[in-house]
């Protein structure tokens, strides 16, 4: 039931001229590379059959108490191994900056950030 009304909404605000935009990160840890994909490329692919994204961000390996916008100044090449990724943290950062309308879907609010003075700078 909340899964129709939610893509509704999403499409709502297709519909106003927002640009939906996803974001999924994937925490430092021990896991091999062909693995770490695997996991990023789900969280891809259920943001954009779930929220209907139309631009998908990826941090492939950062800590979640990392300020927002320090994550992922060096490049990744799992990035570029990832189906239907627009780039990483400082893409986004970037893209969201220059574009009007955005709204920024993510699977949770700790998928961010948990440092709340940290979320309130990178949206202001």
């Amino acid at each position: 039931m909340y899964l129709p009304c939610y893509q509704r909404y999403i499409g709502s605000l297709y519909e106003e001229g927002y640009q939906v935009v996803g974001y999924a990160r994937k925490s430092i840890g021990n896991e091999d590379n062909n693995t770490r994909i695997r996991l990023l490329q789900t969280m891809v692919e259920r943001l954009m059959k779930r929220s209907l994204v139309n631009k998908m961000f990826v941090s492939p390996c950062s800590s979640l108490s990392e300020r927002i916008s320090m994550r992922d100044m060096k490049e990744s090449e799992i990035i570029n191994k990832l189906e239907n990724v627009h780039g990483n943290t400082q893409d986004m950062i970037s893209y969201i900056t220059t574009t009007e309308n955005v709204c920024l879907v993510i699977l949770d609010y700790a998928g961010l950030t948990t440092d709340g003075t940290d979320l309130r700078n990178f949206v202001s």
